[in-house]
């Protein structure tokens, strides 16, 4: 019994029989960026080799000593464009892994201060002025300590400096006076920023 004539074009002969042509397990055509542009390398690099494929074909058609040298130059220079093409396609590619690999280390950073900075509280200081202080549930075994709020707020961990009435970060510079000198106030030898913390 003859097939209709949609489902001859639908399938393909096997044997004598015909048999529906499998369109399950096709990927579809949709690409993320880097899958698109992986494609469009591997285009790019595969063009000179058909184009080679196809002057070496030429080359065997010409038996002509002119003509076999135009072939033979032309075939000589798709493949040094496929060598170019697979170099430029390399080091793109170890340019990719090197950002890949530089991003997940910044993320990995991003995770780590978002769990350190759960350890701090924004304190006022008697003069008015704020740092961070280490939480005491959070010290385990760290001595009592302030971090300077300018570095605090981009990222960085900077622990400040007792100099004398002053904390000092040794980083952005700031120096937080901890409370005013007045006469009645102990000596600077005796005197502790973290009291009363």
């Amino acid at each position: 019994m003859p097939l209709p004539e949609a489902s001859k074009e639908s399938a393909l002969p096997i044997g004598g029989l015909m048999k529906p042509k499998n369109t399950l397990g096709r990927r579809p055509a949709v690409f993320s960026a880097g899958e698109s542009a992986m494609a469009q390398m591997i285009d790019a690099l595969l063009a000179p080799l058909k184009t080679a494929t196809d002057t070496a074909k030429g080359l065997i058609e010409v038996r002509d000593a002119v003509k076999w040298g135009e072939i033979s130059a032309d075939l000589y220079a798709q493949i040094y464009a496929a060598y170019q093409g697979a170099i430029a396609a390399q080091q793109q590619q170890a340019a990719m892994l090197e950002e890949n690999r530089s991003l997940g280390e910044r993320i990995a950073q991003l995770e780590n201060w978002e769990t350190e900075k759960q350890r701090y509280v924004l304190q006022q200081l008697p003069t008015g002025t704020f740092a961070y202080a280490l939480k005491p549930e959070y010290a385990h075994g760290e001595p009592p300590h302030y971090l300077c709020a300018n570095c605090y707020q981009v990222g960085k961990k900077r622990i400040l400096q007792t100099s004398g009435l002053m904390l000092v970060c040794h980083d952005c510079g700031s120096q937080i006076l901890m409370r005013e000198a007045s006469g009645s106030h102990r000596s600077r030898g005796n005197y502790d920023p973290f009291e009363g913390f």
